[in-house]
C-alpha cells in the first residue's frame, strides 16, 4: 500500500508469531509519532483495542515493526485496578467515585474529563511500545500530582523579595544593555522559583503516604530522559517492566486521591513479582 508516496508492506512470519510492518522513512512525516498512528489506524480497521507489542527498528533510511503475539498480563497493557471478584465491593467504591468526580467537573457537554482523556491515552499506550507506555504513564502521574499539590502552599520565596529582584534588575538594565524584552525573560524565570519543582512535589506526597518512595525515584529516573529524547533501547527489559508496573501503582494511587476513593489499592511486589492490595485512604493537602 502507499501512504505519502511511501510504499508500506504488512507481512506476516510463517509461523504467523508476528506481523512485520515495512516502510521507507520520511522526516517530513514525524518519526516520533508513527508508533501511535499505527496502533490508532490498527485499531480502527479491527474495531477493537489491540494488544500488541511493538518492535520498533530505525534503520538508515527506514522503519521496521514487528507486532509480536503478546501475554495477556501486565507486562504487555495496563492492568485494572481491580482483577478478582474479592475486590468487587472496592470496585463498586471506585465506581461511584469516579461517577461523582464526573458529576463535580463535567460542564463541557459531549467531550471527556481531562483525567479520563490522560487515562484512555495511558490505555491505548499501554498496546503500543514499552517506551510509549512508559512516557504515557509519566505525564499521566504528573498530571495528577499537579492536580493535587497546590504549588502556592509550597512556595518558599516572597513576593517583596522577588520585588526587589525585579527592581534591581530595571535599575540595571542600561548600565548593561539589558533591552526590555530580556528583562521580561530574567523576572519571569526568577518568577518561577516561586513554584515546586516536580520533585518537591513528590516528596510531600511520599511524606503523605500517598505514593511511595520507589514509586517517585522511577518517576524521577524516566520522565527527564523520555522528555529529552532519550530511548529504552538499551535498558534491561525486565527491570523496564517492572519500574512499569512501580508507574501503574502510582498512577492509580494519584488517581484515587483526586477522585475522593478510600479502599483496597494495587501495589507490586517486586520480591514476588506480582501485584498485591494495599488499603488507601483519602488525605487533606
Amino acid at each position: 500500500m502507499n501512504f505519502h508516496g511511501r510504499d508500506i508492506s504488512l507481512e506476516e512470519s510463517i509461523d504467523q508469531d508476528y506481523l512485520r510492518i515495512y516502510g521507507k522513512y520520511d522526516y517530513n512525516l514525524g518519526v516520533s509519532s508513527f508508533g501511535k498512528w499505527l496502533m490508532e489506524s490498527l485499531n480502527f480497521c479491527v474495531a477493537s483495542i489491540l494488544v500488541p507489542r511493538m518492535i520498533v527498528k530505525y534503520l538508515d533510511d527506514s522503519i521496521e515493526v514487528f507486532i509480536k503475539e503478546t501475554r495477556g498480563d501486565w507486562r504487555c497493557s495496563l492492568i485494572a485496578p481491580f482483577m478478582s471478584d474479592e475486590q468487587s465491593g472496592s470496585f463498586k467504591k471506585a465506581f461511584c467515585s469516579y461517577m461523582n468526580y464526573c458529576a463535580k467537573n463535567d460542564n463541557i457537554k459531549f467531550s471527556l474529563l481531562e483525567l479520563s482523556e490522560v487515562f484512555l491515552n495511558i490505555c491505548h499506550a499501554s498496546n503500543s511500545s514499552q517506551q510509549n507506555f512508559m512516557e504515557a504513564l509519566c505525564i499521566g502521574c504528573e498530571y495528577c500530582f499537579n492536580k493535587i499539590v497546590n504549588p502556592c502552599e509550597m512556595s518558599t520565596i516572597s513576593k517583596k523579595f522577588l520585588d526587589k529582584i525585579e527592581n534591581y534588575i530595571k535599575s540595571i538594565s542600561d548600565e548593561f544593555d539589558i533591552d526590555t524584552y530580556q528583562q521580561n525573560r530574567i523576572i519571569s524565570f526568577i518568577g518561577g522559583l516561586t513554584y515546586p519543582a516536580p520533585r518537591q512535589k513528590l516528596k510531600l506526597l511520599v511524606e503523605k503516604n500517598i505514593i511511595t518512595q520507589k514509586q517517585m525515584q522511577v518517576w524521577l529516573k524516566y520522565r527527564p530522559k523520555l522528555s529529552h529524547g532519550h530511548t529504552l533501547y538499551e535498558a534491561n527489559i525486565e527491570e523496564v517492566e517492572k519500574e512499569i508496573a512501580q508507574l501503574i501503582c502510582m498512577f492509580y494511587r494519584l488517581v484515587y486521591q483526586i477522585i475522593g476513593y478510600e479502599g483496597d489499592c494495587i501495589d507490586f511486589d517486586e520480591n514476588e513479582n506480582s501485584f498485591k492490595y494495599v488499603p488507601s485512604k483519602i488525605v487533606v493537602m
